[in-house]
């Protein structure tokens, strides 16, 4: 697994600040809204895990995937995608196991962008985007 830092400083994070400046708002939002859906979906994923609801088991990594893909965390995003594979075959048993592996690696990830997101003027400047994209 990647470093989780290692995803600030990648070609599609510079690319959404790029596209989000001023001050990199729409890197921000993306982040706030990663915060905000990871565990609203996963709280389902795990009760529709209980009931075999294997739409919700295809359709909650789906998203995931995107929106982890959609910032460049594709360690992340392939486990995510996997999960989706599996969900459509209803491969339970490999589902199960793969599950707990993604949720907390995305978790790590989670932690570092949770910081990121509170220091958010300071992250900013540590890796002086405004700079490095024109």
């Amino acid at each position: 697994m990647p470093h989780p830092k290692e995803i600030f400083n990648n070609p599609r994070v510079h690319a959404l600040y790029k596209v989000g400046h001023p001050q990199g708002q729409l890197v921000k939002k993306l982040f706030e809204i990663l915060l905000e859906s990871v565990p609203e979906k996963t709280s389902e994923i795990e009760l529709a895990l209980s009931k075999n609801e294997w739409d919700i088991l295809v359709r909650n990594p789906h998203s995931l995937k995107s929106s982890f893909g959609n910032l460049g965390i594709d360690s992340v995003m392939e486990k995510w995608l996997e999960l989706e594979r599996l969900a459509k075959h209803r491969d339970e048993e490999a589902y199960k196991k793969l599950y707990p592996k993604t949720k907390a690696e995305s978790d790590i990830y989670l932690n570092e962008i949770r910081s990121a997101v509170k220091n958010f003027e300071e992250w900013i400047a540590t890796f002086n985007f405004g700079n490095t994209l024109k």
